[in-house]
């Protein structure tokens, strides 16, 4: 029997350092796996994707694992997309969103559920600057996930940053009319706060943005948060940990495979926890096409 061939992608600074220190932990295990394996530490952004698409083109692997958080992760998928090459996932960073969907646990847990893992076919959504797996949006939350991702002290306050990234942006956020194609069908807003689309249900370090979506299902689920005033949103806010905003008036839920998004004025763009280059989203699902290691049932 052939012995499979593994490549851990290595973001040593991903999870404000954390990854590096988990790294070392990681690696002292690896020969309980019963793979031949190989080390890339990245060092620079773009790092990840490059290693992952030479792999591809080199077949020079039978499974990635990205050892960092969501952002490691983002960079990964874009090599291995629509490959054969599957992603293995050792969470090391901030949110961990991806792991927490997956059911993978941190620290040496996950190298034991490396061991017995099994593969599943999970959809990708793709957009016009690649592809992401789990949410993307725009709105009150990409203006919060800019203002983080560009201070230095609120990344390192992990999730603590974040609601600190929010009450700033409180502070100055104006909701505005968004339209929104849903498989041809238009919708709009007329004072958006936010709207997030994917595969996933949360961000942002658990925040159960889209309680009910699934990466299995061959649709988007897309939601929007329009007409609140500040402090009815304030109110609102919070029970995204839990899903129960689903419940509100002001929550409007839809779903299907392609989902055009256009702000009135530009707006940031995020997805997988990670700012792009961009101020309007075209996103359609991409049925099946990456392979996961995922825990046992």
């Amino acid at each position: 029997m052939v012995m499979e061939r593994w490549l851990f992608v290595v973001n040593p600074v991903a999870g404000k350092g954390k990854a590096a220190r988990r790294w070392n932990r990681y690696y002292r295990h690896l020969a309980t796996l019963g793979k031949h394996w190989d080390v890339y530490h990245t060092k620079s952004p773009g790092d990840a994707t490059w290693i992952a698409k030479k792999t591809v083109e080199d077949r020079a692997a039978d499974v990635v694992v990205a050892v960092g958080g969501d952002g490691t992760i983002h960079e990964v998928i874009q090599g291995l997309a629509g490959s054969s090459i599957a992603l293995g996932i050792l969470p090391a960073g901030t949110g961990n969103d991806l792991a927490r969907y997956f059911g993978i646990k941190k620290g040496l847990r996950a190298i034991r559920q490396l061991q017995g893992a099994i593969k599943r076919q999970v959809d990708l959504v793709q957009t016009q600057n690649g592809v992401f797996i789990n949410i993307a949006g725009t709105g009150f939350d990409a203006w919060v996930a800019r203002h983080v991702n560009n201070s230095v002290w609120l990344k390192r306050w992990g999730p603590f940053g974040y609601v600190v990234g929010v009450a700033i942006q409180l502070l100055f956020f104006r909701p505005q009319r968004v339209d929104i194609e849903v498989d041809g069908a238009l919708y709009t807003y007329r004072s958006a706060w936010l709207v997030a689309l994917g595969n996933g249900s949360t961000y942002a370090g658990g925040m159960r943005i889209l309680p009910h979506a699934t990466m299995e299902d061959g649709e988007l689920d897309l939601c929007v948060v329009d007409g609140l005033s500040k402090p009815e949103f304030c109110l609102i806010f919070p029970k995204v940990f839990t899903g129960k905003h689903v419940g509100h008036p002001s929550v409007h839920l839809h779903r299907g495979k392609r989902i055009c998004i256009h702000p009135a004025t530009p707006w940031p763009v995020h997805a997988d926890g990670e700012v792009l280059p961009q101020e309007t989203m075209e996103a359609m699902v991409w049925p099946g096409s990456l392979t996961v290691l995922c825990p046992a049932p």
